[in-house]
């Protein structure tokens, strides 16, 4: 019997990875027709793959996110036309290569690709068990996951990163139409952390040779930042893909498709916009020196279209295209994205260059840069490049890279395409200097193995210390009750099944949504109070009132954190009035408790917030600082 459980588990492993690999295969051949219109004609084929992946990648999540925008991204309909159109662009135009991805044959070799494949291979385990990661559960799955049953791809007003650019997601949301426990979208982001290292690998062989390329690859497989969110459904392994695919169209000298994906990485995440400036002044010189001022018109137009859908979408909603950033310059309150700006100062502010303690310095295993020895390396590969001539412009391109984040103190993963980079170039400005000599082989094998076994190490022991996904993934212990003890709010969401179909739920201090059978707003991630404060903190409001506006607003029960209920009728660090929460929960009804969360029936409430109101569409929700959380 255990034999025929596992082997139907493996069954099921190999088809999720048979659908991620299927996902991510469509990119190339989505990407292909507008590579070939960009000029990537005379890119080497394993380039010009990675490329076109990028491409695809940037023009089919431009398609779903605007079906999404008029209620189409439906399961059926988001296969037909990415399949379907991959088909079509397949009979119109030219088939993507099938290149091979092999080495020289150097013996000296074996060592490093196999040392390559081990840490590749070191986030899988975690992705091959169900989704549990928290900014996963709390808006990267589900804002995919709501769409596939609305049609619409909402913002969540009291949750400011759902209205964040997210082209990974629609990518997620195929993945979650056939695989809803989130392992699949998990596989396709593993997939781009792979294609991060292929991109390394091909810069590495451009600029210098396989070997340089191979440690570049190595030494970022390493960063244990990389390797944790490679394991989840982030936002991250796309960006850095998105800009590095966009360096290797550079390098070959295609401006026009480097151009085009840094619109790819602006719809992927915000801080694609910053990196993508420096980026952006080096593709419009390229172009300059190659004559192909007009071709990079064509690729501006490409990127714009990649990203606009999201930043019109903000910008209809909220009346700002950058929400929550830039608030001010649009009416807005100047602090609404200070604690995101200034994620390690807590929204304090930040002094110039102060991203660069995270490089050495960490709190977190998923805010691992690397460490001292990583710091080191980054630092003399910078000084070779100021050294060496035809690398001073790859060190002013890093540089200006760098300076683009000075304003700020971000979350450390914000610094992963950055040090993908300077990585590159400590390799291609180092490597062949010491590689010379036997001695100067044998220190750079053993640095590699140093930082290879310490972020290695801390990828493994981070998954199996937080939560032990071997077991899940290979069938011995059962999804749900893996699940379970990573979040064991599991058993009331799995029993809010039995709510009304058009119930509408607000939960408070629980932003972790996925798998939520209904319709809901969550808690922001930077104050789980927020939607206390909005309904219960206004002067005068009673339960009356409150209830008047959740009602108004569609809301027909509360989630509600035990521990944010404590904090609220302490009157700790939250704005509620007097007793408005307890009055308003002595008239309503408990319907469950689990796992620290209750969830209550509000007095006459019939919910209906299952879809967007039909009269004004799917971006109508805008910020609690507006008049109310939703225009009817």
């Amino acid at each position: 019997m255990i034999d025929v459980r596992l082997a139907t588990h493996a069954s099921l492993q190999l088809a999720r990875l048979a659908l991620a690999l299927g996902i991510l295969a469509l990119l190339p051949v989505w990407g292909r027709w507008l590579g070939t219109a960009l000029g990537c004609r005379l890119l080497r084929d394993r380039e010009r793959l990675l490329v076109d992946a990028g491409l695809g990648f940037g023009l089919l999540s431009a398609v779903l996110r605007l079906l999404g925008s008029v209620g189409l991204f439906r399961p059926a309909l988001v296969w037909a036309v990415a399949v379907g159109g991959a088909v079509l662009l397949v009979l119109l135009g030219e088939r993507p290569p099938r290149p091979a991805w092999r080495g020289t044959g150097d013996p000296s070799g074996r060592a490093p690709r196999t040392l390559l494949v081990v840490l590749a291979l070191l986030p899988l385990p975690l992705a091959l068990a169900p989704a549990v990661s928290w900014d996963a559960l709390a808006y990267h799955l589900r804002t995919p996951e709501r769409a596939l049953v609305t049609g619409f791809w909402e913002a969540d007003p009291f949750n400011l990163p759902t209205s964040f650019p997210a082209a990974h997601g629609t990518l997620y949301g195929l993945a979650l139409s056939l695989d809803p426990q989130g392992v699949s979208a998990q596989l396709v982001s593993w997939g781009f952390h792979l294609g991060c290292l292929a991109a390394l690998l091909l810069l590495g062989e451009r600029l210098a040779d396989e070997a340089t390329g191979r440690a570049a690859a190595i030494l970022y497989a390493a960063i244990p930042a990389a390797g944790v969110v490679a394991s989840f459904s982030w936002a991250d392994p796309p960006l850095v893909f998105a800009l590095l695919a966009s360096l290797v169209a550079l390098g070959a000298g295609s401006a026009p498709a480097a151009l085009a994906l840094l619109g790819l990485a602006a719809a992927v995440k915000y801080t694609g916009l910053l990196f993508a400036v420096p980026v952006f002044v080096a593709s419009v010189a390229v172009a300059r020196r190659d004559g192909s001022l007009r071709a990079l018109v064509a690729g501006a137009v490409a990127g714009a279209s990649f990203a606009l859908p999201w930043y019109l979408a903000n910008g209809l909603r909220t009346g700002n295209p950058f929400y929550p950033f830039l608030s001010s310059l649009f009416g807005g309150p100047s602090s609404a994205g200070e604690r995101i700006l200034h994620w390690e100062t807590g929204g304090s502010g930040a002094s110039a260059l102060g991203f660069l303690p995270s490089l050495w310095r960490s709190s977190t295993v998923d805010g691992d840069l690397g460490g001292p020895l990583v710091a080191s390396i980054l630092g003399a590969g910078l000084l070779g490049a100021v050294m060496t001539r035809r690398l001073r412009r790859a060190g002013a391109l890093a540089a200006a890279c760098a300076l683009a984040l000075i304003p700020f103190s971000p979350a450390p993963r914000v610094v992963l395409p950055l040090e993908a980079g300077l990585l590159l170039l400590a390799c291609v400005a180092l490597l062949p200097r010491v590689n010379g000599t036997p001695a100067g082989r044998r220190a750079v094998t053993v640095v590699l193995l140093l930082v290879a076994a310490r972020g290695g190490a801390l990828v493994a022991g981070h998954a199996a210390l937080f939560f032990r996904p071997l077991p899940a993934a290979i069938g011995v212990e059962p999804e749900r009750a893996y699940v379970q003890r990573n979040f064991p709010a599991l058993a009331l969401f799995e029993r809010a099944r039995a709510l009304p179909p058009d119930a509408f739920v607000l939960s408070v201090g629980e932003p972790r949504l996925f798998r939520f059978p209904r319709g809901a707003w969550s808690g922001t991630w930077s104050d789980d109070t927020t939607p206390l404060r909005y309904f219960l903190g206004a002067p005068g409001t009673g339960p009356d009132g409150a209830l008047t506006r959740l009602h108004g607003a569609g809301v027909s029960h509360i989630l509600l954190s035990d521990a944010i209920a404590t904090r609220a009728r302490g009157g700790a660090d939250v704005r509620v009035n007097g007793g408005a929460l307890d009055a308003l929960l002595s008239a309503s009804r408990v319907v469950d408790r689990e796992g620290g969360l209750t969830l209550w029936a509000l007095p006459g409430g019939a919910g209906g917030r299952e879809s967007p109101p039909s009269n004004v569409g799917a971006d109508s929700l805008v910020p609690p600082s507006s008049p109310a959380p939703a225009r009817e």
